[in-house]
């Protein structure tokens, strides 16, 4: 019997988390990203701050569009931390 891991959930969005969630989109697996919600309107600007550093050409992140396709952010939806 073989199990396939088909989704991850990485919690920690920041250099550590982010980069782990980039080598799990470029093996082809779906990842979640999820980071302490922030101040603000955008409860999520943390997580999407680390997505976008994954996106970032000049940094070692995701391989190809592709594995952008693999990556999404979860909303927090618990705000007492």
């Amino acid at each position: 019997m073989t199990n396939q891991i088909k989704k991850v959930g990485v919690i920690g969005a920041g250099t550590m988390g982010a980069g782990i969630a980039g080598q799990v989109a470029n093996a082809g697996v779906e990842v979640w990203l999820l980071d302490l919600p922030s101040e603000g309107e955008n409860v999520n600007s943390l997580a999407a701050k680390g997505l976008e550093r994954l996106k970032d050409p000049d940094m070692p992140g995701l391989m190809s569009k592709e594995a952008v396709s693999y990556t999404h952010l979860t909303l927090p939806t618990n705000r007492e931390v």
